[in-house]
């Protein structure tokens, strides 16, 4: 099961972290973007697809409360459960999420990941041509 947290501006990389440190597994695609630098150059760069949101797998075992209180974390957005007055993680499908992965370019910006991601607004590295 997966849910969205929004995290706070410019604090991805330290959710990941933090996220990691707790247990729980989180996903942000990373798909490259065009853009024109300061010197109007066309650049490639890898940015997030949703800005200050990331997915992070909940297991039957974890709770989603903990994740409110990390560090970088603005808020799991969270609904009202059926038959209840209370509030519950909002639960994306796993199908979702599997095509996110297939279409991210970056291969994996997740925590526990082995391979490192760039950070956001990095220059490509230039392959000797």
């Amino acid at each position: 099961m997966w849910s969205v947290a929004q995290t706070k501006p410019g604090q991805l990389d330290l959710v990941l972290t933090n996220l990691t440190r707790q247990g729980y597994r989180a996903f942000c695609p990373i798909f490259e973007k065009r853009k024109l630098d300061g010197r109007r150059k066309l650049v490639t760069v890898s940015e997030p697809l949703f800005i200050n949101y990331l997915f992070i797998q909940l297991l039957d075992s974890q709770r989603g409360t903990p994740i409110n209180s990390t560090f970088g974390v603005n808020k799991l957005l969270t609904r009202t459960a059926a038959d209840s007055e209370y509030l519950e993680p909002v639960i994306i499908a796993d199908t979702f999420i599997a095509g996110l992965k297939s279409c991210s370019t970056v291969n994996d910006r997740m925590s526990g990941a082995s391979i490192p991601a760039p950070r956001c607004g990095s220059r490509p590295a230039r392959s000797p041509t």
